[in-house]
């Protein structure tokens, strides 16, 4: 039977959460907090190695514990997979907390990002921003040629056996 208790989720002990999985540097500290349609992503720097991002779903009541640990225990099993197979824009995975019994009281995963999308540079980018005036008009308002999905979400792109993206939904 599926848990249907109270979320309690806290923030505010992050740290002493990420401490318990063993993967602090020096002098750790909060960089940013990002707020997403389904999560949240803690970004803590440190004195002597790379940031990471601490991915927290939202707190949910209309969904059960047992269903949030199942997502949660299905993107540690993509993210596994993406590294095995070695697909170069997955964030890597550090470790994960996949139980509600943890200081922030919610289950997490602990991923790092290396600084680099492989074979994007800033010129890459700089190139697409100069065409969103021929795509969206100069005032960015136009929307005939343009699409948003507005949802992209793992639960809404299609792989296939190789998780090469097939749709999205």
């Amino acid at each position: 039977m599926a848990s249907q208790r109270k979320f309690n989720f806290e923030p505010q002990n992050i740290f002493a959460a990420v401490s318990q999985l063993g993967m602090f540097g020096n002098c750790p500290f909060l960089d940013g907090e990002f707020h997403g349609g389904e999560c949240r992503v803690f970004k803590l720097s440190f004195k002597d190695e790379a940031s990471v991002a601490v991915r927290v779903l939202h707190p949910n009541d209309d969904i059960s514990h047992d269903n949030t640990l199942a997502t949660v225990q299905i993107e540690v099993r993509v993210l596994k997979e993406l590294e095995a197979k070695g697909f170069p824009w997955a964030p890597r995975f550090l470790g994960a907390s996949v139980t509600f019994d943890n200081p922030v009281k919610h289950p997490f995963i602990l991923r790092v990002r290396e600084g680099t999308i492989p074979g994007l540079t800033e010129k890459d980018c700089l190139d697409q921003q100069a065409l969103l005036d021929q795509v969206l008009g100069t005032d960015r308002n136009s929307t005939v040629f343009a699409m948003d999905h507005g949802d992209i979400k793992p639960g809404n792109i299609i792989v296939d056996k190789n998780y090469n993206i097939r749709w999205y939904i």
